[in-house]
């Protein structure tokens, strides 16, 4: 057997690297900057372009590792769109490669479980973005998008003209030049950025000048570790509530915890919720619950803080952020699981995220988010919500995740991947605890294998959540694995 490493000292040195690259660059935000260009047409960031050149698919497609239709669509779509723009060889051969792809795999995303962040609005603008290059997209085999968008935007009326901050923030690259400005007059960040969203911040700088927002891209740019730009920057109260929630989960108390636990407290205590960064002016459902969680596990009465979550209820499910098109598994679960401190108070509550979460189960045993691609996240998250409120709706779920463990001990997608697993045996250990299982058989080879991927570097992670395009939030993907070896240890 494996000796165990030292989890709680590796957790340590995790919660000291949370602002070091919390998240991967990808194709989407890379492709929006890359199309930055001074008056002569000479690139801002060339090193964006050639990010682009070196990570196309051999298929021609772009977008994460794994072949998610919806990503690979979007992707494709927003890179041909920037090099449409670009002379030099290699990129007009890039161009005509993306381009047949995209005829050759535009129905693809209509039989995938998944849907990328704005999907309705990023498809139609970039089908625009590619006709203004001149490229022969095949627009009309996606003329039912123009009517989601219009839906989407329909949401909206009330808001938008009162300059009040939306979730369309974090897309603003896709709306109108004048709405983008009305909002970045209230909502641009001190620190030049809007929306989180490198791709936002760079429509700022593509309908005027904007020396702040420059300036940020450039700050991004001299930090990226390989030329390309992140789904989402800054992120860090979403990094540090996401990094820590398996620690306590599992147990660990390393050494700096406090300090962390103290921010996440101090955030609560301003207001009672919670965003995804201090420069992003709209909380959410998700990162509040996960404050809240992690405070109760570690000791806090959270329960002053518990009705602000009342605040994303609506008729049949809790909300994430105001103005959805569509709901989230894991939000619901993660409410349920921050009311369950007073279970009896927030009875009718527990029970209505329950029965969303009824809702949407598969084969009555697991189940996916819109935020992340694996369903062993959801479903883990179910579990840790759910096991003991509404354990009926989890009854199948350790047979699903003892049939789809594979041989080498893995659980995922191509033969399976570190993050994926590391999800499972958090399920199953959370299934364990409440009883609903006793099979504790597959956490040995589960061991193992994590052991084995324990020092994998950023790259070697698949990209599995899920933004405008897919992303990987590797400081995430370590805190789970670490927790989960923590966990799988007392089943050896």
């Amino acid at each position: 057997m494996i000796p165990p490493p030292d989890l709680t000292q590796r957790a340590a040195h995790l919660l000291t690297t949370l602002d070091s690259n919390p998240t991967s660059s990808n194709t989407y935000n890379t492709a929006f900057i890359a199309g930055l260009r001074d008056a002569a047409g000479t690139p801002w960031f060339p090193q964006a372009l050639d990010w682009l050149r070196r990570h196309q698919h051999a298929d021609g497609s772009w977008g994460g590792t794994l072949p998610v239709p919806v990503d690979r669509l979007v992707s494709t779509l927003a890179a041909v769109a920037a090099l449409g723009q670009c002379g030099e060889p290699w990129a007009k051969s890039a161009v005509q490669a993306g381009v047949d792809y995209l005829w050759g795999h535009s129905e693809d995303w209509r039989t995938s479980p998944h849907q990328t962040s704005a999907f309705e609005l990023a498809v139609p603008y970039l089908l625009d973005q590619g006709r203004r290059a001149g490229l022969n997209l095949p627009a009309e085999r996606f003329t039912d998008i123009e009517q989601l968008r219009t839906a989407k935007l329909g949401r909206l009326p009330a808001v938008l003209p009162s300059d009040a901050p939306s979730p369309l923030l974090y897309s603003a690259e896709l709306v109108s030049p004048q709405l983008l400005a009305r909002q970045a007059e209230r909502f641009q960040a001190e620190d030049g950025s809007i929306g989180c969203s490198p791709a936002a911040t760079a429509a700022l700088c593509r309908h005027g000048d904007n020396a702040a927002a420059e300036s940020f891209l450039r700050r991004l740019a001299a930090q990226s570790p390989d030329g390309g730009f992140p789904e989402l920057a800054p992120i860090e109260i979403f990094i540090l509530g996401w990094a820590l929630y398996p620690i306590v989960r599992a147990g660990l108390r390393p050494a700096g915890i406090e300090q962390h636990l103290a921010t996440l407290r101090a955030i609560l205590d301003a207001d009672g919720l919670v965003t995804m960064s201090a420069t992003f002016p709209l909380p959410d459902a998700d990162d509040t619950a996960m404050a809240m969680t992690i405070l109760h596990r570690a000791g806090t009465d959270v329960t002053p803080y518990l009705p602000h979550l009342l605040t994303f209820e609506r008729d049949s499910y809790f909300t994430c952020y105001e103005f959805e098109r569509d709901g989230s598994v894991a939000v619901n679960a993660r409410i349920a699981e921050a009311l369950g401190p007073e279970p009896q108070r927030y009875a009718p509550q527990i029970e209505k995220a329950a029965g969303y979460i009824a809702d949407h189960r598969i084969d009555g045993a697991y189940w996916y988010d819109k935020w992340h691609t694996s369903p062993y996240y959801a479903t883990a998250h179910v579990a840790f919500g759910l096991a003991s409120t509404a354990p009926k709706l989890l009854e199948a779920t350790a047979r699903w995740l003892r049939e789809t463990q594979h041989p080498n001990g893995s659980w995922g997608a191509a033969q399976g991947q570190p993050e994926e697993t590391a999800y499972a045996v958090l399920a199953l250990d959370a299934l364990v605890q409440a009883g609903l299982t006793t099979d504790t058989s597959p956490l040995p080879r589960a061991f193992a294998y994590l052991c084995h991927h324990l020092d994998d570097n950023d790259t070697q992670y698949a990209e599995m959540w899920n933004g405008r395009g897919l992303f990987t939030a590797p400081h995430l993907t370590r805190s789970a694995i670490i927790s989960a070896l923590h966990l799988a240890t007392a089943y050896l």
